[in-house]
């Protein structure tokens, strides 16, 4: 859509997986998974 959020994506996605690995186990987020979106135009 366009819309700049200031979100750093690859930083949060990064920040789960390191959220999953302190906990031991897979958390509920599904971002971490699926990844970043890069569409091709």
């Amino acid at each position: 859509m366009g819309i700049e959020t200031g979100i750093d994506l690859g930083a949060l996605i990064e920040a789960a997986r390191l959220a999953e690995e302190i906990v031991g186990r897979s958390l509920p987020g599904k971002l971490s998974k699926a990844g970043v979106f890069n569409p091709r135009r």
